[in-house]
């Protein structure tokens, strides 16, 4: 699976810190950040949450957008009433 995650670095600390964090987590293979579009890509069976919650957790903020991820379709919300299944459509 391909996961592409929009994370801001400003500098090579972040870089390195950000990368450092992201290979830890168990199942990635492989690991590229593409600094003109301020992406990080990431292969290997992972969870995107654990990823997302491990670069927040360290101060870098990451976005994993519908438009962003690949591999697998992503649910999102078209309307903020809860529980309401209508509401609710695939993407991807």
């Amino acid at each position: 699976m391909k996961i592409v995650l929009k994370v801001a670095i400003t500098c090579k600390k972040c870089k390195t810190c950000v990368l450092g964090i992201s290979s830890k987590i168990k199942g990635i293979k492989s690991l590229t950040y593409d600094d003109e579009k301020s992406t990080l890509t990431v292969v290997g069976e992972v969870d995107v949450v654990e990823i997302v919650a491990a670069l927040r957790k360290a101060k870098h903020p990451a976005e994993a957008g519908a438009g962003l991820m690949m591999g697998f379709p992503v649910l999102t919300r078209l309307d903020k009433k809860a529980g309401s299944k209508e509401n609710d459509r695939q993407v991807g």
